[in-house]
């Protein structure tokens, strides 16, 4: 057994030991160099610092032990959401939407008292507003023909985004495609997968007919989330339209007319 100045030499020379073996042992001076050049180039110097943003506390350099900590929020300060907070607002009722079971027919309004029936117009996007108050994926969109209209007449039926700064419809999500007006009764289009997250969305309603009538709900059933900036007297904004030749629904929408509240809106009924 010698001694080595090598560092990384292996002690022993024959692993298996197979047959009689060198052990090389690092020498003491070795092994302080060693450690003395790894510590030069490696170690990590106390004045390097670890820095912290708020709600987080507890940072510096490593001449000291560090605790990072984060504070509880307040009112007015970030900071952790507390166990008894989380039961609190989990435990909020927001909207009736969030008891709507899978698998069923929905309107867009939350307390539709009453359908009835409005007269299509043609060339005319009808745009209403709806609330989605959890995360779904809708399947089928369809309408109700009350009465018929002419020959060969279809309408289309679409979701659009809203436009969040002016609250009004954006781009368009779905397009049904055509659905027949010929006859009476319920008119849906199937297979579809429109993914909707919580927030404010427009149904649309497209006809080139001007007769037969189409199931409808009051626009006062209709969530107020447009209001009105003056001349209350006139009634609530409560929906848009759009005129424009009937063809598939336009991948951005615009050209807006208000809907008052006085009026009532082409009931879109939605499955998920």
């Amino acid at each position: 057994m010698s001694q080595g100045f090598t560092k990384g030499v292996p002690i022993d020379t024959d692993v298996t030991l197979s047959a009689n073996s060198n052990l090389l042992v690092p020498s003491q001076y070795a092994v302080k160099t060693y450690v003395t050049s790894e510590l030069a180039t490696n170690a990590v110097v106390p004045t390097r610092t670890i820095a912290t943003t708020a709600p987080l506390t507890g940072g510096g350099d490593l001449s000291a032990n560090r605790t990072l900590a984060i504070t509880q929020a307040t009112t007015s300060t970030n900071g952790y959401l507390s166990s008894t907070d989380w039961s609190t607002f989990n435990g909020r009722q927001t909207s009736p939407w969030q008891y709507r079971l899978s698998s069923r027919w929905y309107t867009p309004s939350n307390n539709a008292l009453a359908i009835g029936s409005s007269p299509n117009v043609a060339n005319s996007i009808r745009f209403s507003p709806v609330i989605i108050d959890r995360d779904i994926t809708i399947t089928q969109l369809g309408i109700a023909v009350v009465t018929i209209a002419g020959a060969a007449t279809t309408a289309r039926v679409g979701i659009y985004t809203n436009n969040a700064s002016t609250n009004q419809p954006q781009t368009r999500l779905v397009d049904s495609g055509t659905l027949a007006l010929d006859s009476t009764g319920t008119k849906t289009a199937t297979g579809l997968s429109v993914s909707l997250t919580k927030g404010l969305y427009w149904f649309a309603y497209f006809s080139n007919a001007s007769t037969g009538t189409i199931a409808s709900i009051a626009n006062l059933n209709l969530p107020d989330v447009i209001g009105v900036g003056a001349s209350l007297q006139l009634g609530i904004i409560t929906g848009y339209t759009q005129s424009l030749a009937y063809t598939t629904l336009p991948a951005t929408a615009s050209g807006f007319s208000n809907i008052l509240s006085g009026a009532s809106s082409y009931c879109v009924f939605y499955y998920y």
